[in-house]
């Protein structure tokens, strides 16, 4: 929130050279005295916003590393809790993905991205504060101005993600033909193939040309059209700007320059703001799923306290009439009226076609062990 506050004090700052470069004489004290004080005051904030910078970005990844670190031990711990039926629905591969993907993202929403997002919001609110603050009567009817900015600066960044990550699944898809076609070039080479690779190839690289035009194409539109809104808005600001000065509303030609800077600044750091929101959530998204599985607790919970402990433990394991259904595979009965004495210490070995067909008689009995 103290770097948000700084980009304002700029404008205030910028103000004051304005009321010096435009009413004090060149040739008196007071001009050298007033711009010397104007950048001393550059310097200590400059300062300022550096180590506050610094110390942002330091705190919001060491606090993001330790989180990511603890939900992926307690996500770990969840799955190895997880009895056989979930693990039967659940596969490896997607669990992995999730390991990997989503506490990924959830890494990317609450490290640097979140302490921008709270620095760009922070800056918005500073930055109207100021411009209300110096002159209510010009800030009002500027502020107008200001959401379109701050729209058509979101929605750019919107558009250009999207763009951006169609462009890179298109060439994802190109790298992967090309890794089958080196990984397998003897087959290639065995059917004479290697035309067909590489018309295949250059197919995808065409689509991704196409969308990479499609992103320059677009950025560049709205690049000069948000660089029209903002000259527009310079030139509006100042216009009205020497209006109210014309007319005695504003006494200070500086205060001018510090609500036009102070809204612009506000406006510019809105737009800003828009892609570290979506980063959030998409990461949103992406805890919810890791942490349906980090709640989830199994009917038979091995980290459970509850329940009765035994001690004297003797080892004999007696299956009575036992019966199991998977329950993504209830049409299959994995066991039938299972009766089953085991005593301590001996040794036995579960062979048949029942084992052979179903594949887990072996697991479900150590598991019950």
């Amino acid at each position: 929130m103290l770097c948000g506050v700084c980009q304002p004090i700029f404008a205030i700052v910028t103000g004051r050279i304005a009321n010096v470069l435009l009413i004090i004489p060149y040739d008196s004290d007071e001009f050298y005295d007033e711009g010397m004080q104007a950048v001393v005051f550059y310097v200590c904030v400059g300062l300022f916003l550096c180590i506050v910078a610094f110390l942002q970005f330091f705190f919001f990844n060491i606090a993001c590393v330790r989180i990511v670190r603890n939900i992926r031990a307690e996500y770990l711990r969840s799955i190895l809790r997880q009895d056989s039926a979930w693990l039967e629905k659940n596969h490896s591969g997607s669990l992995n993905t999730h390991l990997n993907d989503n506490i990924d993202r959830i890494c990317e929403g609450i490290g640097d991205k979140f302490g921008l997002l709270i620095r760009n919001g922070t800056q918005y609110c500073t930055g109207l504060a100021v411009a209300f603050y110096t002159s209510w009567q010009m800030a009002a009817p500027l502020c107008i101005l200001s959401p379109i900015i701050a729209a058509l600066m979101g929605y750019s960044s919107k558009k250009m993600t999207m763009a951006a990550r169609n462009e890179m699944s298109i060439y994802s898809r190109a790298g992967i033909i090309a890794e089958e076609a080196i990984g397998g070039v003897k087959t290639v080479s065995a059917f004479n193939a290697e035309e067909h690779e590489v018309k295949k190839y250059e197919n995808v690289l065409r689509e991704g040309m196409k969308s990479g035009r499609k992103k320059g194409s677009f950025s560049g539109g709205l690049s000069a059209c948000l660089i029209f809104l903002i000259f527009v808005f310079m030139g509006s600001c100042l216009m009205y700007g020497s209006y109210l000065y014309k007319i005695d509303v504003i006494t200070n030609p500086g205060d001018i320059f510090v609500v036009l800077m102070a809204i612009m600044s506000g406006a510019y750091h809105l737009g800003q703001a828009s892609p570290h929101l979506m980063v959030m959530l998409s990461a949103r998204i992406a805890a919810s799923t890791v942490y349906q599985t980090i709640n989830r607790t199994p009917k038979i919970d091995s980290y459970a306290a509850e329940g009765r402990k035994i001690y004297n433990m003797e080892g004999k394991i007696v299956f009575k009439k036992v019966n199991f259904r998977y329950p993504s595979r209830k049409d299959v009965k994995v066991l039938r009226s299972l009766s089953l004495t085991i005593q301590p210490g001996q040794t036995i070995a579960l062979v048949g076609h029942r084992y052979v067909e179903f594949g887990s008689f072996e697991r479900k009995l150590v598991s019950h062990r």
